[in-house]
C-alpha cells in the first residue's frame, strides 16, 4: 500500500525541521556526526562543528550574511535597517532618521567646512585682484 500524500508532506517537513535544528541524540549533526555540533545556517548549508565551514548568521535587518563578512547590509548610513539616511556630498550621514540636513556643512561657496571665504564672487575677485598690486 502506498503512502498517503499527505503523510509524505509530514515526514518531509518533519526532516526539514530536524535537519534545521542542528544536533539530534541518536542520528547526529548535519555533518553526520553522531552527537556533533554542526547546523544548518540561514544559507541553508551545514556549518560549525567538525565541518570546516563557517556559519553563516542573519543580521538585524534579516539579511544572512556569511561569516566575517560586512554585517550592515540592508542598513542606511545611520544604521537603520531599511532606512533612507544617505552620505551627502560632504561624506556627513543626513536625512532619514538622522536629523540632519544634507549638505549643511557647505558654506556659501559650496566648500564643505568652508569659511564662505573662497567664494570666486565680484568682491571677493576684486579683492584678491587688488592685493596683487597693478
Amino acid at each position: 500500500m502506498a503512502p498517503m500524500p499527505g503523510f509524505v508532506a509530514i515526514l518531509i517537513a518533519a526532516a526539514l525541521v530536524a535537519l534545521l535544528l542542528g544536533p539530534t541524540p541518536t542520528g547526529g549533526d548535519c555533518a553526520g556526526v553522531p552527537g556533533g555540533n554542526a547546523t544548518i545556517d540561514c544559507n541553508a548549508q551545514c556549518c560549525g562543528g567538525n565541518t570546516t565551514i563557517n556559519c553563516a548568521e542573519l543580521n538585524a535587518c534579516m539579511f544572512c550574511i556569511p561569516f566575517g563578512a560586512d554585517n550592515s547590509t540592508g542598513t542606511d548610513c545611520a544604521g537603520q535597517c531599511f532606512g533612507n539616511a544617505v552620505l551627502d556630498s560632504c561624506f556627513q550621514c543626513c536625512n532619514g532618521s538622522t536629523g540632519v540636513t544634507c549638505n549643511a556643512l557647505k558654506d556659501a561657496c559650496g566648500i564643505c567646512n568652508g569659511t564662505n571665504s573662497t567664494c570666486l564672487g565680484t568682491n571677493s575677485f576684486r579683492s584678491f585682484r587688488n592685493s596683487q598690486g597693478p
